[in-house]
């Protein structure tokens, strides 16, 4: 499943979709506030369950378990339920990652029953929209009804901004469902919950992913003509998005274009490969978009 960047609900600089580069951030940060001397180690939790995160994402498991453990040993000091909460999450996460979804489970609902007793929504939100993740189909869609439900009952904003993004996972559910029109009606409300964050390029991936649901309905030229314009839009940002190539890819080769379609393949495959999640999780897609593109290995 292909979404745009999950939300990090802590004041901290950084991109899911770039962990390495975040990994180095957060490391710099953690030792300027270690120099600064706080007697509350919250705030050391937090940075170390998200220097953990981004190690996870980068496949590196050993070394995020023993920045968690760094973390696990700071809370007793801490003054708040909120750094227990982070590393409850950040474990689960990790043990996700880790293919264990059992143990991630565990941690999950002690997030969302603490959550629930303090009234702590983004946490809540945060934990139900992973509970959708390592669920069934038919349970996955009620746990992202119940963070969006959240989500859009509330003022807070750091609940608020969890709305895109799960509107947009609400969309895939639809999609491999293969109820288009629900699908397209949760992306629409995808992008305009981004346009009140004010987040662009979210916006264009949203568009995007109703693209794909025209393309399902076999409006291909409708299709390509969108995607087209997206890539362009992204191109005036400096940005680019591996599955916007694809799409464009598909429509072409489902107008027998081949030729034209081999080069957005490519650049497809090329961006991709970039994710080690996606390496894991779907090889068989990146070894079709290799095969239609003519790529060479840009993982060797």
């Amino acid at each position: 499943m292909d979404l745009p960047c999950e939300v990090v609900d802590v004041a901290l600089p950084w991109d899911l979709h770039h962990p390495k580069e975040a990994e180095v951030e957060l490391r710099r940060i953690l030792e300027s506030e270690r120099a600064a001397g706080h007697s509350d180690p919250s705030w050391a939790i937090e940075i170390l369950t998200q220097v953990a995160r981004a190690e996870s994402l980068q496949g590196k498991l050993r070394e995020a378990d023993r920045t968690l453990l760094e973390a696990e040993k700071l809370l007793p000091a801490a003054k708040s339920l909120a750094p227990k909460l982070r590393v409850l999450l950040e474990r689960g996460r990790a043990l996700v990652v880790a293919k264990s979804p059992a143990q991630a489970r565990e941690r999950f609902m002690e997030v969302l029953r603490l959550a629930t007793e303090e009234a702590d929504l983004p946490f809540l939100i945060d934990a139900a929209d992973m509970m959708a993740r390592i669920e069934t189909p038919k349970k996955r869609h009620e746990w992202t009804n119940k963070a969006l439900e959240a989500a859009e009952r509330t003022t807070i904003t750091r609940a608020r901004n969890w709305r895109g993004v799960l509107y947009v996972r609400l969309g895939w559910h639809f999609l491999e469902l293969l109820q288009l029109q629900k699908a397209m009606d949760a992306f629409a409300q995808a992008e305009s919950a981004f346009k009140e964050q004010g987040l662009a390029v979210h916006v264009v991936l949203a568009r995007s992913y109703g693209g794909r649901v025209l393309r399902l309905m076999n409006k291909i030229p409708e299709a390509l003509e969108l995607q087209k314009g997206l890539l362009t839009e992204l191109d005036r940002l400096r940005l680019s998005d591996a599955l916007i190539n694809e799409e464009i890819a598909e429509c072409l080769q489902a107008l027998k274009k081949t030729d034209e379609a081999e080069r957005y393949f490519a650049k497809a495959y090329e961006l991709h490969s970039a994710d080690p999640l996606l390496s894991q999780q779907d090889p068989m897609r990146l070894k079709r978009l290799k095969t239609l593109g003519k790529a060479k290995d840009v993982r060797a």
